[in-house]
């Protein structure tokens, strides 16, 4: 899956939230988007239901910006022969 579909998926996601701050890949997750723990926890389950990935504590751990999270996505999506 390409990076733009992966950063869609994500945006709609942060709607459903409604948080009121832009998406880009050099958003800081925690500091830009000022998540609340309870918001925080709902955005990784919805992307992980979106995505149909598992994220793992390491995974979390190396999650600072949206970019970041892309990144995440795309290593644990399975290999698509059509991009």
């Amino acid at each position: 899956m390409k990076e733009e579909r992966i950063l869609d998926g994500i945006r709609q996601a942060v709607r459903e939230l409604e948080v009121p701050y832009p998406v880009e890949l050099d958003t800081h997750v925690l500091n830009d988007m000022e998540l609340d723990s309870l918001q925080l926890i709902a955005l990784v389950v919805e992307v992980e239901n979106r995505f149909r990935v598992c994220l793992e504590p390491e995974d979390e751990a190396r999650i600072a910006t949206i970019g970041d999270l892309v990144k995440v996505i795309r290593q644990r999506l399975p290999e698509d022969p059509h991009g």
